[in-house]
């Protein structure tokens, strides 16, 4: 179950904080934004570090994408664990929390405001923070 792998405290901060010339994290492959429309989840992917991808890396983001949706069916859910598991924000209607799986690392910022965006998945390339290029 995808909840009770989240963290509330982020242990790969400087990754997250180590930014290259495009302003993103260089171990930063891309991040999906995504929203909730009351009834489906679409999302995009923005692509960051092409260079980072590798198949079985994409294959984890997929799985946690989908255990995300299974996790969260809807922004009440979302607004649910806001409130009572991420780490918070200035914001009521925000909190982060994290994943580390094997190839990935994730920061998740959930929002709960209506109208918005709800997720902002962020995923960071374990292999590319070891010094070893993509995989």
């Amino acid at each position: 179950m995808l909840k009770e792998k989240l963290k509330n405290t982020c242990s790969f901060a400087a990754a997250l904080e180590d930014k290259d010339e495009t302003g993103y994290p260089r171990a930063e492959l891309f991040y999906v934004r995504a929203y909730h429309d009351g009834s489906h989840w679409w999302n995009t992917v923005f692509h960051i570090h092409k260079d980072l991808m590798v198949p079985a890396l994409v294959e984890e983001v997929d799985e946690v994408y989908v255990a995300f949706q299974k996790a969260f069916p809807d922004v009440k859910a979302v607004r649910d664990y806001i409130d009572h598991h991420t780490e918070r924000t200035d914001d009521p209607t925000e909190g982060h929390a994290y994943l580390e799986m094997e190839l990935g690392l994730y920061c998740l910022r959930m929002i709960a405001r209506k109208g918005d965006y709800n997720l902002y998945l962020h995923v960071l390339s374990k292999a590319a923070l070891k010094g070893g290029g993509p995989g």
